[in-house]
C-alpha cells in the first residue's frame, strides 16, 4: 500500500518534466552568478540552478516566495499566492 504523500511526490514527477543539468545551463549559471555576486545579491545554488534552467530554456518560474527568483536579470517569474492548491 503506498502512501499519500509517495503517490503526491510520483504524481508531480509524472506531470513536471525532469530536466537534466547542462553545460549550456551551467554557462547560464556562471554568468548569472557573477553578475549578482558582483552586486552583492548572491542566491543559494538551488535557487540559481532552478533559475538559469529557466533562463536556458525560456521557462517561467512559478512560486509561492519571488524574493530570490526577482533578482535573476530577465527570469519571467509568476507569484502563486499562499494557500493556493
Amino acid at each position: 500500500m503506498r502512501s499519500a504523500g509517495l503517490e503526491f511526490v510520483e504524481g508531480i514527477f509524472n506531470a513536471i518534466p525532469v530536466i537534466p543539468i547542462s553545460l549550456p545551463i551551467m554557462r547560464v549559471f556562471g554568468e548569472v552568478d557573477a553578475g549578482l555576486r558582483a552586486k552583492g545579491k548572491a542566491l543559494p545554488t538551488s535557487d540559481l540552478l532552478i533559475g538559469s534552467t529557466a533562463l536556458y530554456r525560456d521557462d517561467d518560474v512559478v512560486t509561492g516566495n519571488v524574493r530570490h527568483f526577482d533578482k535573476i536579470p530577465g527570469l519571467k517569474v509568476r507569484r502563486v499566492p499562499h494557500g493556493s492548491g
